[in-house]
């Protein structure tokens, strides 16, 4: 009985890793959308949003999905990647944020920079996470995201310049 107990959830597992999409983006048109926050928006739970070499100014809201958001270092290994990816915050808020119970989700191989916090409305904190905002409602879980092989700097923020 045990070993159909384990058996059954390896298969679950393994049917969702066979239900997970990769979202190519490219800022030069070579994938399915050139902006970052396109693909989280188009993304599911468990996909990869897979980003080529560019600079991307926007400021990315992961909107409580549990995904993988990773340049191409992710697949190569090759740490160049990680210098020709940016996410530029242009400063205007932080250049990625987490905030909706994003429990698995994983940030890698970027340089994250001109982010200069959100604008945390009301509630005496001024603009914290300039490059990367983690934080959660009250009473809800904490986040555990992993943020893996990014380069974070020239952000500011009235806490967390560079993570908060």
């Amino acid at each position: 009985m045990k070993k159909i107990f384990i058996l059954s959830l390896v298969m679950i597992s393994f049917m969702n890793t066979l239900n997970s999409a990769t979202i190519i983006v490219d800022i030069h048109g070579g994938g399915e959308y050139a902006n970052i926050q396109n693909g989280i928006d188009s993304s599911q739970n468990g996909d990869t949003v897979l980003v080529y070499p560019g600079t991307y100014v926007e400021n990315i809201d992961f909107n409580g999905k549990n995904i993988v958001l990773a340049s191409l270092e992710l697949i190569t290994g090759n740490e160049s990647y990680i210098d020709s990816t940016i996410i530029d915050g242009g400063k205007q808020s932080s250049c990625i944020r987490l905030h909706n119970s994003e429990q698995n989700a994983v940030i890698q191989g970027f340089s994250i920079t001109n982010g200069i916090g959100f604008d945390h409305i009301n509630s005496g904190a001024g603009r914290p996470g300039g490059g990367i905002a983690i934080n959660t409602p009250y009473g809800d879980p904490q986040i555990f995201c992993k943020i893996i092989n990014c380069n974070i700097f020239k952000n500011k923020a009235t806490g967390g310049g560079g993570i908060y």
